[in-house]
């Protein structure tokens, strides 16, 4: 527990404590219900006499419309990103986080416990919960409110405002770090953020010795205060209302952010769609990671081809994202395969062989995100600037907008022409194969893997000049695995424009990345029909160098892919 802040202490005989949950919706090491859970020889603490366990759906991150009651409007403007006007959530990530609530809601449940979604901001839903109890004159008060500490720059705003509204409304504030890294910074002069350095190679050498000694993942707890439901729980506040149901939740959530898909139709995309999805919530995350250990997708990790997004995936980003589950989690069941001591893992490849390449690979993936988390810390509002952040920020580069408000007087080509480049980006009609079949991907599965990412991000900002905000926004809105603590430095990064310099690297061409990423063709053509036909790899991973009579035989020589391929300043093709 760190930086607790305490006021007024409640008169009533039962007390109420209110848990708001955010990117750690798991029961197992939850260092909040843990806490809660058991006493420490030796160690004074309060524990109010029930628990209030409470996800805020806020308004500008997450469209709410869709939970309004018949014939109501909204108090609040759409969330949309500043830039693209993107959903901020979209289609794919709103079900997965959906479905990651509802599951520990379900599991909560279990105990005799329980989980309330509330639409609102943090302190609205605080002081209409407050207010509730309040007029409850001989029932149970609100005596402390919990949350996990966070990394990125919303989640310590709304820390700030949930310590500021207990301030004023005499409630005591706890606050603690949450367990997601797989490395405690605690103790190492990497608690002060200014120590952190901004290349991961040196972040790694000095963690990496300390992944051993990070301590054991806390076991779910056996038991937690009980939910207040001897008395009305606080009832939703405005014009909006909960469904009962999952189905009816994600319905309500979905409705407003659907995608137009009508420029797909008449496209075969028969077998491009992967015959299961991830579904949120700690039970699947679980069930994902023992999956993946005991078909030795973990022990050929450093092998993977992140193109694909069928059950050989890893796969466990979104968990990790939204804290289903964490990396010391992870770490603990890999050294289960390595030391033999899992019977369940007992074909598996690597059993009982220590640590084997996919394994180490997959550390070093996890510390490259802790890496990401503290430096989103680090860096917080400047990853948002256009210009970049740290050693990187670069305020000489101009970027081609498709916003009259932000593009140079004299920007050519024109807005117009750069708003219809970003819709050809985003549908993956850019005229180069690769870079076209993973923003389809991204579209119909909300998956886009770690170098597939690399490769858009470069070649909208390096190869084509284009502002990276917009790129960011609409990925960020449709990816299910989005974690803004991570994606923002990621996309600084590979514009070149980050802390860590390394990422300055010269643009990469989307034809050499095909040849390499894609060496059969196989991910191009199973993501777009329209060029299944085209043999040579040349044609397939750039449509423009296709002669004119085979573009007339396969119906394209008028597809916007032909006729206006996405141009570069920076490399000819």
């Amino acid at each position: 527990m760190s930086d607790e802040t305490a006021s007024e202490e409640t008169a009533s005989e039962e007390s109420i404590g209110v848990l708001f949950v955010r990117r750690d919706l798991r029961l197992a090491n939850n260092p909040i219900l843990h806490h809660l859970s058991v006493d420490i020889p030796g160690v004074i603490k309060y524990t109010p006499t029930h628990l209030l366990v409470v996800y805020v759906l806020p308004p500008d991150q997450v469209e709410t419309s869709g939970l309004l009651k018949a014939g109501e409007a909204s108090p609040y403007p759409p969330a949309l990103s500043e830039n693209s006007h993107a959903w901020r959530t979209g289609l794919h990530r709103v079900r997965f986080l959906a479905e990651s609530v509802w599951d520990m809601k379900e599991s909560l449940e279990e105990f005799g416990m329980g989980l309330i979604i509330r639409v609102g901001s943090f302190p609205e839903v605080l002081e209409s919960i407050n207010s509730h109890y309040s007029r409850l004159k001989y029932g149970p008060q609100v005596s402390e409110v919990y949350i996990a500490k966070g990394y990125s720059v919303d989640e310590l705003r709304e820390e700030r405002e949930v310590f500021a509204t207990c301030t004023y409304l005499g409630i005591r504030y706890v606050s603690f770090d949450d367990r997601k890294p797989l490395v405690n910074l605690k103790d190492t002069p990497m608690s002060l953020m200014d120590n952190v350095p901004d290349e991961f190679s040196a972040f790694e050498s000095q963690v990496d010795p300390l992944i051993d000694g990070g301590g054991a993942s806390l076991q779910e707890p056996t038991w937690l205060p009980p939910f207040p439901n001897h008395v009305p729980i606080p009832p939703q506040s405005g014009p909006f209302e909960i469904p009962n149901t999952l189905v009816g939740l994600i319905q309500k959530l979905v409705d407003p952010v659907r995608l137009d898909f009508s420029f797909f139709n008449g496209l075969d995309l028969n077998g491009a769609m992967p015959l299961t999805r991830c579904v949120g919530g700690e039970t699947r995350a679980v069930a994902q990671l023992r999956y993946v250990i005991k078909q030795g997708i973990a022990t050929r990790f450093h092998e993977s081809n992140d193109l694909e997004d069928s059950q050989e995936c890893l796969r466990l980003a979104g968990y990790l994202s939204f804290g289903c589950i964490t990396a010391r989690q992870i770490h603990e069941e890999l050294l289960k395969l390595e030391n033999g001591t899992e019977p369940d893992y007992e074909e598996t490849d690597g059993y009982n062989e220590g640590v084997t390449p996919g394994t180490k690979a997959l550390r070093a993936e996890l510390l490259r995100r802790d890496f990401l988390l503290v430096s989103s810390k680090k860096h917080g509002p400047d990853l948002y600037d256009i210009n970049g952040s740290g050693p990187g920020r670069n305020t000489n580069i101009v970027w081609k907008s498709p916003n009259p408000a932000k593009a140079r007087p004299d920007q050519q080509p024109s807005t117009l022409y750069i708003d219809g480049v970003m819709v050809q980006f985003q549908v993956g009609a850019t005229g180069y194969g690769l870079v076209d079949a993973i923003m389809r991907q991204l579209i119909f599965t909300g998956h886009v893997g770690t170098r597939s990412h690399k490769l858009i991000v470069n070649f909208l900002a390096k190869f084509a000049g284009i502002d990276w905000q917009m790129g960011a926004e609409w990925v960020a809105s449709l990816s299910y695995d989005h974690d803004t603590s991570l994606q923002w430095y990621t996309w600084q990064h590979y514009a070149g424009i980050g802390p860590d310099l390394s990422g300055r690297e010269a643009v990469v061409s989307p034809v050499h990345e095909a040849f390499e990423l894609d060496p059969n063709g196989s991910f191009v053509r199973k993501w777009m029909p329209e060029l299944r036909r085209l043999t040579r790899l040349s044609n397939l991973f750039q449509v423009g160098t296709t002669s004119s009579e085979l573009l007339l035989r396969f119906g394209l020589p008028g597809h916007v892919m032909v006729t206006n391929p996405v141009s570069s300043d920076t490399l000819n093709l």
